[in-house]
């Protein structure tokens, strides 16, 4: 019964994954890291389903092979909501949020590799990494819940209820089966069917978001009225949320994130600013550059570290650019 449910489950998450992958609408980096989500939870599903057919029997130190996987649940549940619902987009530096399921991993690893340790010391082990795990995933569904918390889908806040209530039991079956081993319920089970029902309630959820709603001009040009505003919001993403920080920023993105077309942030920024897209993010690189480069805070701090930055993507378009707008090169300008 229980390999039946885990198959039907791994072929729904399959499902989901590739519905996410292949969906036109939406923000497509909120659906990518929607999957890898659910990638983790097909993973830990399809590992069940093996010590359910008893593959591990053989191989008993790899039944933990998957124990670092949950480290990955909250950054990606966190980021994703951060992507979908308030627009946030994922820089380099977000990767830092994976360093606990690295660590982890390495430490992990011996007793996959090597001998198991006796049993009182494994069981040590085992309850510490849980706990670890369970204080880890708390932490980031508090934070997924400040973001729902901000006016979002009251659907969206229904699946944080109910991830914050089930990881509350869980967290008590677990205390309680350090007191008797012989409970009927299984605290992994419990903590399982919660995060699962979770993300997938999340991914059903995100397949039914509407469309951004888009502001619709005549023969697709931005009418007067519109020009201040967007104006306003496109200088904000620089300003505020300093958007050109990204080295991979393209009209495109840019345009969706403010609700627009391309040709009409390409038309609001030509006609507004009389220069093109790609100048008009350099020149807010070249300053955050600029700003860097007489910061004594960031003097042990290399040029080319600084420029990467400030969302430069290599040395030579740095060096041209900053050339264009100052009349000299970065190292030029810091030593003067």
């Amino acid at each position: 019964m229980m390999s039946l449910i885990l198959i039907a489950a791994l072929g729904q998450g399959l499902l989901l994954i590739a519905c996410l992958l292949l969906m036109r609408r939406g923000n497509p980096v909120a659906n990518r890291l929607l999957a890898g989500l659910l990638a983790v939870f097909v993973l830990l599903m399809a590992h069940a389903l093996a010590a359910e057919q008893g593959v591990f029997t053989s191989h008993p130190r790899w039944i933990r092979s998957v124990a670092a996987l949950p480290l990955l649940i909250g950054p990606l549940g966190w980021l994703y909501l951060g992507c979908q619902l308030e627009g946030r987009v994922p820089r380099r530096r977000d990767l830092l949020h994976g360093l606990p399921f690295l660590l982890f991993f390495i430490a992990w690893l011996p007793l996959m590799l090597g001998a198991l340790p006796p049993p009182p010391i494994i069981g040590i082990l085992i309850v510490t990494a849980g706990l670890l795990k369970v204080v880890h995933l708390a932490s980031y569904a508090y934070a997924a819940y400040t973001i729902l918390g901000r006016g979002h889908a009251p659907a969206l806040r229904r699946l944080a209820a109910w991830l914050a209530g089930g990881l509350a039991l869980d967290a008590l079956i677990f205390v309680a089966e350090q007191v008797w081993p012989a409970l009927p319920v299984w605290s992994d089970l419990i903590g399982a069917l919660v995060v699962t029902g979770f993300v997938y309630g999340l991914a059903v959820q995100s397949l039914r978001l509407p469309e951004p709603e888009k502001r619709r001009y005549a023969s697709s040009t931005l009418e007067d009225a519109m020009r201040g505003p967007a104006m306003t919001a496109l200088v904000a993403s620089m300003e505020q949320d300093q958007l050109y920080r990204d080295g991979e920023l393209s009209v495109e993105s840019l345009a969706t994130r403010l609700a627009l077309t391309s040709h009409e942030l390409s038309q609001l920024i030509n006609q507004t600013c009389g220069i093109n897209f790609q100048e008009f993010v350099n020149g807010y690189r070249v300053a955050a550059l600029k700003r860097a480069l007489a910061d004594p805070a960031r003097a042990e701090a290399s040029v080319l570290e600084l420029a990467t930055e400030a969302g430069f993507n290599s040395k030579s378009a740095m060096n041209r650019v900053f050339k264009k707008h100052t009349g000299t090169t970065p190292t030029a300008f810091r030593s003067g």
